[in-house]
């Protein structure tokens, strides 16, 4: 799969603790359910934009693999998503820069509604969630700003960050996690707000910025 420089977090995800359902917030066509299938119980991928929903539909994945056609969000309802013409740059948000310095904005080409959740919403609906990949591009602010279950101190993250630290920060702090583990983007020209964050509870000292 790509994003080859994601292995050691990959590794600390399966891990550091038991392997029962994962979900893949923002899983596009799918790269990171069909990999979450191999090493968990039970996935639920979930895509909001229907083109890349349409490539995941078709992609022939494994039956331990849900897919849904929506958007996490701030709340349980309906939400604007701003396509561009490549469903790696859609977003909740109207504004969003690709993360490279120097790399003109993608134009929103079309908005549409879509069906959304909130992500403490999913531990409602979903029993013993031990992992969460999010790559929702810069909606993670949006995301973690209302979530505020402690139940989640038990969850294994790997989350995109896009200029959203400060959000990202208040969520981790907020329930109790105490170490990270922190990887910037390896493209020369990333943008220093773009980067990816592993967290668990049980992460030690030592380990807590891989740069």
């Amino acid at each position: 799969m790509d994003e080859t420089w994601l292995e050691e977090f990959r590794n600390l995800a399966v891990n550091r603790g038991p392997c029962r359902t994962a979900i893949d917030l923002g899983a596009n066509v799918g790269d990171w359910s069909a990999w979450m299938a191999e090493h968990f119980d039970r996935v639920l991928a979930v895509e909001p934009d229907p083109r890349a929903f349409g490539v995941l539909m078709q992609r022939g994945l494994p039956k331990n693999v849900v897919v849904s056609n929506m958007a996490v969000a701030g709340k349980t309802g309906t939400v604007a998503l701003h396509m561009r013409q490549s469903p790696l740059q859609s977003s909740l948000l109207t504004e969003h820069p690709v993360g490279i310095v120097g790399h003109p904005e993608p134009p929103v080409e079309k908005t549409i509604e879509v069906a959304c959740f909130g992500l403490d919403d999913l531990l409602e609906s979903e029993e013993k969630i031990d992992f969460v990949k999010v790559d929702i591009e810069g909606a993670e602010a949006v995301v973690f700003e209302a979530a505020e279950d402690p139940r989640w101190i038990d969850t294994r993250f790997l989350i995109e960050v896009h200029d959203t630290s400060e959000y990202v920060g208040k969520f981790l702090e907020r329930i109790g996690f105490e170490n990270l583990r922190m990887m910037r983007h390896p493209h020369p020209n990333a943008h220093p707000g773009h980067f990816w964050i592993y967290v668990d509870k049980g992460l030690p000292d030592e380990i807590d910025d891989a740069g």
